[in-house]
C-alpha cells in the first residue's frame, strides 16, 4: 500500500521476476492521477482503489485477488505516517496480519520524531497541516509498536531506511525507520 506511481523495478516486478509462481499485485491507492499512472505502466495487473484507514473495505476488496490463505507480503511504506492516531495505524496492521498465515510478511517505514531536526520536524507539520492525509511523526517506540506481538522483526531490525538491509548512505534532518517483521511459524523450532 504506498501513495506512490509504480516505479521501474518495483517490488512487485522483482517478486514476479524472482519467483515466476509469485502473484504480485499492484498496491491499492485511493489518489486517482497515481491510479491511472499504475494502470498504463502496470498493464495487466489487478488494481484496486483503496483507502488505508477505511482497512476492512480495504481488505474485503482485496480478497477478490489475494489467497490469504498462502504467505502473502502486505507493503506500508510512506503509508502509515500519513495515518492519523484517530485511524488506529496498528489496527490497521492487525487487520492484515490476522489474515496472514505463517510466512507471510509485513514491510513498513514511517516519518521518526525521535532524533528528528525539530525544525525540520516543524516545517514537515506546517505543510501537511491542513492536508486530507496530514504527516504525523511517530517515536521509534511508537513505530516499533505497529509491529505488534505477531510479527518478529527480521535483521536488522527497525532502523533509518538507508541503513537497510546495510548502511548505506546519510541520515535525513527527519530519520525515516524501516522495518520488515514476518509471521513465525508456530511449529517451527
Amino acid at each position: 500500500m504506498t501513495p506512490r506511481k509504480p516505479a521501474a523495478n518495483s517490488a512487485d516486478q522483482h517478486a514476479a521476476n524472482l519467483t515466476p509462481r509469485v502473484r504480485a499485485h499492484n498496491p491499492t491507492c485511493n489518489d486517482p492521477l497515481v491510479l491511472a499512472h499504475d494502470r498504463a505502466l502496470l498493464e495487466g495487473m489487478p488494481i484496486v482503489r483503496g483507502d488505508v484507514r477505511e482497512v476492512d473495505a480495504l481488505i474485503a476488496d482485496l480478497d477478490a485477488w489475494i489467497d490469504w490463505d498462502r504467505p502473502v507480503a502486505v507493503l506500508l511504506i510512506a503509508v502509515l505516517h500519513f495515518v492519523t492516531d484517530d485511524y488506529d495505524p496498528a489496527g490497521i496492521v492487525r487487520a492484515f496480519t490476522g489474515r496472514m498465515v505463517p510466512g507471510s510478511v509485513v514491510a513498513l517505514s514511517h516519518g521518526c520524531s525521535t532524533g528528528a531536526d525539530p525544525a525540520a520536524l516543524a516545517q514537515v507539520e506546517k505543510v501537511y497541516q491542513g492536508a486530507s492525509a496530514p504527516g504525523v511523526a511517530r517515536t521509534r517506540e511508537q513505530i516499533a509498536g505497529l509491529f505488534g506481538r505477531r510479527l518478529e522483526l527480521v535483521p536488522p531490525g527497525l532502523v533509518p531506511v538507508q541503513h537497510w538491509p546495510h548502511e548505506a548512505g546519510p541520515l535525513t534532518a527527519i530519520p525515516v525507520l524501516g522495518g520488515v517483521g514476518v509471521v513465525p511459524d508456530p511449529w517451527a523450532g
